[in-house]
């Protein structure tokens, strides 16, 4: 009867422990991939849309077209203007961790914030991780290359 008891108890942490470890591989994270800016919002303009990312369709009145590429790795992050090799340099470290998401404090040169990674459902059922970096005054969202 121990032994039982000691059996269903190692099978019940090792099932927890593979399911959690299931979820967890489904969330994005933001060394994972190297994130395209699709658009860049701005607090000041109530929440309007001042710049998009090349090969994003603009659809945004008065919006500049730029390119943008996000790069990161151990606590350490790179945003380059693809165009001009302009490098911006900041930091992250993970905030809070949930199955579904990710969630960063971040600073990017002088702007300090918060970020976060999760996938992204469309319309039409596709799943794509992004990225969001909420700083200053000003919003950055990414998708995933």
């Amino acid at each position: 009867m121990k032994k039982f008891k000691l059996l269903s108890v190692t099978l019940i942490v090792c099932l927890c422990l593979l399911f959690s470890g299931c979820r967890a591989a489904n969330t994005p994270e933001i060394e994972d991939y190297t994130w395209k800016l699709t658009s860049v919002q701005s607090g000041e303009k109530q929440g309007q849309v001042i710049a998009y990312g090349k090969g994003t369709e603009n659809v945004w009145e008065n919006a500049s077209e730029i390119s943008m590429e996000l790069k990161a790795a151990d606590g350490k992050a790179y945003l380059t203007n693809t165009e001009t090799g302009e490098v911006y340099s900041g930091e992250y470290s993970v905030y809070d961790k949930s199955p579904g998401s990710v969630t960063y404090t971040v600073s990017l040169e002088d702007k300090q914030g918060m970020a976060v990674c999760a996938m992204t459902t469309y319309n039409d059922g596709s799943r794509k991780p992004s990225f969001i970096i909420n700083a200053g005054d000003y919003v950055l969202n990414f998708y995933s290359e």
